[in-house]
């Protein structure tokens, strides 16, 4: 303790000795702190994702556009018959969604419905608020079309992609 009292009695005679120095270590720190409130930021926003339909049922369509909706994302088009993954390989999209055949014919009869979100996870800040805001989107959609009390829910299976 008397280790730590003398380092700190010196720090104290050199900053009286010298005004230069914690005018500096203040501002420069300040500096710092403006800096990287204003560059250093978790929020994400206009996320490219794709959307694969392939069941294209009016529920089908209401959920993508429940992604369209979203401030987050943002739907980017490919061609038809390209596989998922593909946009996310050559970097076109941060995320797919694919939503199987009978989407919407499962959801109706109450048998629980899938769909699958396939992430880029290189960066994992934003695969992870990606992945919580498809959560919130997926339950969002299904509150709107079945209510509060829906059971089953839709299964989300997420898969991350590096």
């Amino acid at each position: 303790m008397q280790r730590i009292l003398a380092q700190a009695r010196k720090e104290l005679t050199q900053i009286r000795r010298d005004r230069l120095a914690l005018v500096l270590a203040i501002v420069l720190s300040l500096i710092l702190l403006a800096l990287f409130g204003e560059a250093i930021s978790f929020t994400v926003t206009n996320l490219p994702v794709v959307v694969h339909d392939y069941d294209n049922s009016p529920l089908s369509r209401r959920y993508a556009d429940a992604w369209r909706a979203s401030l987050t994302f943002h739907v980017v088009e490919t061609p038809v018959g390209e596989r998922p993954d593909l946009a996310l390989e050559r970097g076109d999209a941060r995320a797919a969604i694919v939503v199987p055949p009978d989407f919407g014919r499962d959801l109706l009869r109450g048998s629980g419905a899938e769909v699958q979100v396939l992430v880029d996870a290189a960066d994992a800040n934003t695969a992870n608020v990606l992945r919580g805001n498809a959560v919130a989107i997926t339950n969002r959609f299904q509150r709107s079309v079945r209510g509060v009390s829906a059971s089953p829910p839709i299964e989300m299976a997420t898969r991350l992609w590096y």
